[in-house]
């Protein structure tokens, strides 16, 4: 389908050289295939066309984050912001990919802060928030802020995992085995580490029951 969309969308490139949107719309067809090469240069071409087209820039920033280009993903996102200052979205995935990489954690939450301001209620904020609280060992923090983003969409896998993964380690397994298993249940990309952490917790779990146990009688 994204091959015959491709093809749609070239076949109007020489009726419209100058169309800035055609180059972009190419350039998401081919973030969509994970052809981070091609989509890099459409959305180039889209920039040097209408340079002031913040969505642009952001959705550069996400090619180039895909690509694994770390940098010139944040250095295009600020771009996105510098034409936008009420760029939520952008906001927060600087400081959601911040968080996943556990460095710069200030700039991270800062980031972060600037998106939730624009969108108090955005459960996705609110993740990369406790994302970002558990990366700097702030516990407590961070399991506010990801108990409420479960609140706020309790259908995303990768929420239920990091609360999980918060629930764990504030030593609370039961709670953790259900989030992981919730998780589960709506299909996440990394099945294979969550089932696996899942399984080395309901160890702890019964080997604490048995201690417990043994103590009591």
């Amino acid at each position: 389908k994204n091959q015959d969309a491709v093809q749609v969308i070239r076949e109007a490139i020489p009726i419209e050289p100058k169309n800035s949107r055609i180059y972009f719309y190419l350039g998401l067809v081919y973030i969509q295939d994970q052809n981070t090469e091609e989509a890099v240069e459409n959305l180039k071409q889209a920039i040097s066309l209408d340079s002031s087209n913040d969505r642009y820039y952001f959705n550069l920033g996400v090619a180039y984050d895909k690509a694994g280009r770390f940098e010139d993903c944040i250095k295009q996102m600020k771009k996105a912001i510098e034409y936008n200052p009420s760029y939520a979205n952008a906001y927060n995935y600087i400081g959601y990919l911040l968080a996943e990489k556990g460095i710069r954690l200030d700039e991270s939450i800062d980031a972060i802060y600037k998106a939730l301001n624009l969108e108090p209620d955005n459960g996705f904020f609110a993740d990369s928030l406790g994302w970002a609280f558990y990366k700097q060992g702030k516990k407590q923090e961070a399991l506010k802020e990801l108990e409420r983003a479960v609140e706020l969409v309790p259908d995303d896998p990768i929420i239920r995992d990091h609360l999980g993964d918060v629930y764990f380690a504030l030593k609370m397994l039961e709670e953790s085995i259900d989030q992981w298993e919730k998780s589960l249940e709506l299909e996440p990309e990394d099945r294979d580490i969550i089932e696996e952490k899942l399984l080395k917790t309901k160890a702890m779990l019964n080997k604490n029951q048995k201690e417990e146990s043994i103590i009591e009688n």
